[in-house]
């Protein structure tokens, strides 16, 4: 199905806008099946263009909010792909009487605009105040339902604060219909001019109607004119009441929880009395590991089951919608799914992470756990009669960014609201400690990391102290979670798992914060209650992985599992089962691959390694590489073959010697971009680093020290346009040409002339930016099978470990 209009003209209005008159209506039988605009158009410059349109819910095409778009500015004709569904084009709402486009500049020319309907990736989303839900757009006219006795209906409702049309607010309606016969209303819920911009619950029983079959008719009344209403439904759903046999199922991530800084893990300050006394009931790991000591790659480990190199999640890619999540496989088993968590940008509804929760709360950057709790609690209360699953994340323990987050927080670490000082009373504060962590503590621990920095052993003290306080903060939290779990007599039939994404360095091998995988940032505690406190007390020594947290949940909700990267552990725990034989860790260019024996490490940038006997040393304090040769030749073979990673395209490798340098680059493409991420870098920006769509990427570079962007184009030979800027200087190294020096550059990158890769240097006294291309590896040919003389010569001369023998193929059927 397919509209199109055709223009050629060109616009030289100084407010650069160009309209098409639509000759006819578009039934709207049919438009809410158009989900896509495909604008061909030229431009002299690049920037931000605006697709809008009129209809009666904004009649004012000039300021209709649109969906806006990034446009290549090199004056030739380029395809642009527009979403005419989700959040962005909500008024997307018909009949439509006109469309546009809207952009700078003085001069563009628009070729056509087409509509066109293709099948969405996933379901629609939607968020309105931090909280995201799934949305019904558009929404069916009739929903047949069996009812069950004491069901409910449920759904949230909402306005968008979208557009320049003011409403006068909406009342959406919920009626029943048996047998053809009148419709009865039985959810109302009005929603004035100033309630938008936010989910209203619309909660009523179905008891009149249980045993029988009924259609469920919707519809939003304008009231007095349908101006402004950007009318959304968020999870309509019925559901039966006393649905409590499935077994309750909680997961709650303590981010950044260091597993030997509990005193149930052998700590020797008391710092999770509740815990503790949790895991007597629970099984208790002694060695979980996460796959990479980063909040974002971490916890989409944990709700998919898979690596990181397999979900694919990073700073600037989200997840597919065809990779099923914990809350997906969840919800489609009958389960309500809500998720809570204490930071948003690594947590972000966007990034997948958000993918089969029925509610996903984010706070606008970070909130402590106390405020996240009492949403928790809220959520609890609403669904006591129905199976649920929870996910419960806390940010407390995570080092500060600076005063934005919370009082006092020029510390690094600082306890949940009204958790008195433990330990931190008996250490003495650095005098000067306050003063040198400004602007943003973590900045500073990142920066002795690289020895930019100096802390004190005095400093370090002060640091661990106020974390072991914060530990007892978050676990005060979670007694009174238990607490109200008990109280709706929930909690002894639950499933309850506390964890974390990754531990936290205090100054072990000159590490602070999480940048490494050492021990300290990839061991996490890993703690989980069963079902009527069965296998309680139980302590596994036998290492364990975040990846086995979605198929031991579904394990034991006896829902059918997806193929992932972790295994159940309940053969393992009930003494059947074997753990992985590796687990392989991350963060950024530092990898790991590690067994309660052997952990190796190494830098796949520089190639250096180190290797521990964790059996003998499980503080990783003896490099043990040189006299371990068959272990290490062993484990670096494991690496690369784990590891190793497509890095065909241009690379913008960027270093600077101080602190307080931010740049930016912008790089286009005639083509698309296939992947645009950070190679290094981008772990602590409290903007998102990289932004991208099919033809413009931007980077913000300076965050860290080091820094390298990697762009890859979907044909290998498609050129870039790059530009860098600064209010700073800068130097660019194109391989191994000249410098250039100055606060902007601007270059065509072109495959066929690459610059070749150049000998970074372990230091620079000024900004530089480094770019290159690597090209795509060359595809091998299928070697000829060897013939049975030739293994035969072969296994005389000692090859046989070389040979690589294909599995037999099956007999061929007569």
């Amino acid at each position: 199905m397919k509209d199109s209009w055709f223009k050629t003209e060109r616009f030289t209005q100084p407010s650069g806008h160009y309209f098409s008159r639509i000759t006819h209506r578009i039934d709207p039988a049919m438009a809410n099946d158009y989900t896509e605009c495909r604008i061909r158009m030229s431009s002299p410059i690049p920037g931000r263009f605006t697709f809008v349109w009129q209809n009666e819910v904004e009649p004012g095409i000039a300021e209709n909010p649109g969906v806006p778009f990034t446009v290549v500015g090199d004056d030739e004709v380029h395809e642009y792909a527009i979403a005419l569904v989700g959040q962005d084009a909500a008024g997307w709402v018909p009949p439509i009487t006109a469309v546009g486009v809207v952009g700078p500049g003085k001069e563009f020319k628009v070729e056509s605009i087409t509509l066109t309907s293709t099948p969405p990736d996933g379901p629609e989303r939607i968020t309105l105040g931090n909280v995201t839900m799934e949305s019904v757009d558009p929404i069916p006219a009739v929903w047949t339902v069996a009812v069950k006795p004491g069901a409910q209906f449920e759904a949230h409702v909402a306005l968008l604060d979208s557009g320049a049309a003011k409403s006068d607010g909406a009342v959406f309606r919920v009626r029943a219909r048996e047998n053809s016969g009148n419709a009865i209303t039985f959810a109302e819920k009005p929603i004035g001019a100033k309630e938008r911009g936010k989910w209203h619950a619309l909660r009523a029983p179905l008891e009149p109607y249980a045993g029988k079959t009924i259609e469920l008719l919707f519809d939003v009344d304008p009231r007095r004119s349908a101006h402004g209403d950007y009318a959304v439904w968020g999870n309509p759903i019925v559901f039966g009441s006393g649905e409590t046999a499935r077994t309750p199922i909680i997961l709650i991530s303590c981010d950044t929880m260091r597993a030997d800084h509990l005193s149930c893990y052998g700590y020797e300050r008391e710092t999770s009395p509740n815990l503790d006394a949790f895991a007597i009931e629970a099984v208790l790991f002694e060695s979980a590991i996460t796959p990479e000591t980063w909040t974002l790659t971490a916890h989409t480990s944990m709700l998919t089951g898979l690596y990181p190199a397999r979900h694919r999640v990073n700073a600037s890619t989200n997840l597919a919608e065809s990779v099923q999540t914990l809350p997906e496989t969840l919800a489609d088993a009958g389960y309500f799914t809500g998720g809570f968590t204490g930071y948003r940008l690594w947590m972000s509804p966007t990034s997948g992470i958000a993918h089969g929760f029925d509610t996903y709360s984010t706070p606008t950057l970070v909130r402590d756990m106390v405020e996240t709790k009492g949403l928790v609690h809220a959520w609890l209360d609403s669904h006591t009669a129905t199976p649920f699953f929870l996910f419960f994340h806390n940010y407390d323990l995570h080092s500060k960014y600076g005063l934005d987050q919370c009082e006092n927080c020029d510390l690094p670490y600082y306890p949940p609201p009204n958790t008195p000082l433990h330990f931190a009373k008996d250490v003495l504060e650095p005098e000067t400690l306050r003063e040198r962590f400004r602007p943003s503590p973590t900045d500073h621990l990142i920066a002795a990391c690289g020895k930019e920095d100096v802390l004190s052993p005095e400093d370090i003290a002060h640091m661990i102290a106020m974390y072991d306080d914060s530990i007892r903060g978050v676990d005060a939290g979670l007694a009174e979670c238990f607490a109200r779990l008990k109280a709706m007599n929930r909690y002894d039939d639950a499933l309850i798992i506390v964890t974390a994404d990754h531990g936290e360095q205090f100054g072990e091998h000159n590490q602070f914060v999480h940048e490494h995988v050492y021990e300290g940032a990839a061991r996490v505690p890993l703690l989980i209650k069963f079902p009527n406190g069965e296998y309680g007390g139980k302590r596994i020594r036998e290492m364990v992985q975040l990846v086995d947290l979605m198929p031991t949940i579904l394990d034991v909700a006896g829902v059918a599992a997806p193929a992932s990267d972790g295994q159940s552990l309940l053969p393992l725990i009930k003494g059947e089962g074997q753990p992985a034989p590796w687990a392989y860790i991350r963060r950024q260019t530092i990898v790991a691959v590690r067994n309660n024996d052997w952990k190796y490490l190494q830098n796949i940038e520089t190639g250096v390694a180190e290797l521990y006997h964790l059996a003998n040393d499980p503080t990783e304090s003896i490099d043990v590489l040189d006299q371990n040769p068959t272990e290490r030749t062993r484990l670096a073979e494991l690496t690369e073959q784990f590891f190793v990673e497509n890095r065909q395209g241009w690379h913008i490798a960027f270093m600077r010697p101080a602190r307080n340098w931010h740049g930016s680059v912008i790089a286009t493409t005639g083509d698309s971009f296939e992947a645009v991420k950070l190679l290094l870098g981008g772990s602590v920006s409290h903007n998102d680093p990289v932004k991208w769509d099919k033809h413009t990427a931007t980077a913000n570079m300076g965050v860290l020290a080091r820094e390298e962007l990697l762009l890859r184009t979907s044909a290998p030979d498609e050129r870039v346009s790059l530009r860098i800027s600064a209010t700073k200087p800068f130097i660019v190294m194109l391989g191994d040409a000249n410098p250039v020096k100055g606060r902007k550059f601007a270059a065509k990158l072109d495959p066929a002339s690459p610059p070749a890769k150049p000998l970074l240097p372990a230091a620079v006294d000024k900004p530089t930016f480094f770019v290159w291309h690597e090209a795509e590896p060359a595809t091998g040919t299928k070697a000829p099978e060897l013939t049975p003389e030739e293994i035969k010569a072969l296994n005389a001369l000692g090859y046989s470990r070389d040979i690589q023998f294909e599995s037999k193929k099956p007999p061929t059927e007569n």
